[in-house]
């Protein structure tokens, strides 16, 4: 049985949008060495409207690769929503299956005892 790699990418400032578009040119590239990630999930915390359009721009890397898709705090699903942003899931869902937890944001080695509590099964970088 295949294993599967789910990735959380925590923030989608500069670093974390690359981090994101990277491993979906990644997983599109058919090397088996990235095959293993089944699943790529990003953070938002906060809902703001210009984010859509920043957040929109990922979808065109999107052809035969692994689909990056949006996870947020349970709480504030409803208010993505309103601003046109569909979650898929929430984070604290996802953090339980992560395999692997990338915190982009200036605050991400702060965020690590959260991580550890939530996923003590990922790796968190």
């Amino acid at each position: 049985m295949k294993k599967e790699i789910t990735v959380v990418i925590v923030g989608t400032g500069t670093v974390g949008r690359e981090l994101i578009r990277r491993l979906v040119l990644l997983t599109e590239s058919g090397h088996s060495y990235f095959e293993p990630i089944t699943h790529i999930f990003f953070h938002k915390e906060t809902p703001r409207q210009e984010n859509v359009a920043r957040i929109a721009k990922l979808n065109h890397l999107i052809s035969r690769g692994v689909v990056p898709r949006l996870c947020v705090n349970e709480s504030q699903i409803n208010a993505f929503r309103n601003i046109g942003m569909n979650p898929d899931c929430s984070t604290e869902e996802v953090l339980q299956k992560a395999s692997v937890i990338i915190d982009a944001t200036p605050a991400g080695a702060k965020n690590k005892e959260r991580y550890d509590k939530l996923a003590p099964q990922a790796i968190c970088i």
